[in-house]
């Protein structure tokens, strides 16, 4: 138990410090790095990866480190969800306000139980969970303007909708002059 606390403490202050954004535009050029680094994580899982875009998207302000702590965090708990192998699908689907990433994975799906509390902080599934991570991320998609939501059913794996509004923060662009 002690233990735990402090894994689960260690995190807490990532968690509360959130709101602290570093938006930078983010164009289309600079996407397939995100793929490259979800490739490099799957490691030893009989995972199929697959990444669908359109050629042309349009421009979005992110802060870089912290979408691609979402995408990671997203992307690792797919690929946990198929320890017998599966497939993993990334897309960009442009909006009219909006881009929308899609991340889809076939692995064993969310209990519907669980589903309403899956953004709750220190709620998990996990035998070593922390509970924080897809509060973290659903924070993190808060702080950007943007929306996080998912469906699933057991069995069928999960798909995780991120909407990221075009131009961040209401159309405001910040970054490191």
């Amino acid at each position: 138990m002690n233990i735990e606390f402090k894994r689960v403490t260690k995190k807490l202050p990532e968690y509360k410090q959130i709101k602290q954004l570093y938006f930078s535009a983010f164009p289309s050029e600079e996407r397939a790095p995100f793929y490259l680094m979800i490739k490099r994580t799957k490691g030893e899982h009989k995972v199929a990866i697959r990444f669908d875009a359109p050629e042309v998207l349009p421009d979005v302000a992110i802060d870089p480190d912290r979408m691609r702590q979402v995408i990671l965090n997203l992307c690792l708990n797919g690929l946990e969800a198929m320890p017998d192998g599966g497939e993993l699908f990334l897309s960009l689907h442009p909006e009219p306000d909006a881009l929308r990433l899609e991340i889809r994975d076939t692995g064993v799906g969310i209990a519907p139980d669980a589903l309403p509390h899956i953004f709750d902080p220190y709620f998990t599934t996990k035998g070593q969970g922390t509970g924080l991570g897809l509060a973290t991320v659903h924070k993190i998609m808060e702080a950007h303007g943007g929306s996080i939501s998912v469906t699933s059913e057991p069995g069928q794996g999960a798909v995780f909708r991120l909407l990221l509004p075009l131009g961040g923060e209401g159309g405001k662009v910040h970054g490191h002059e």
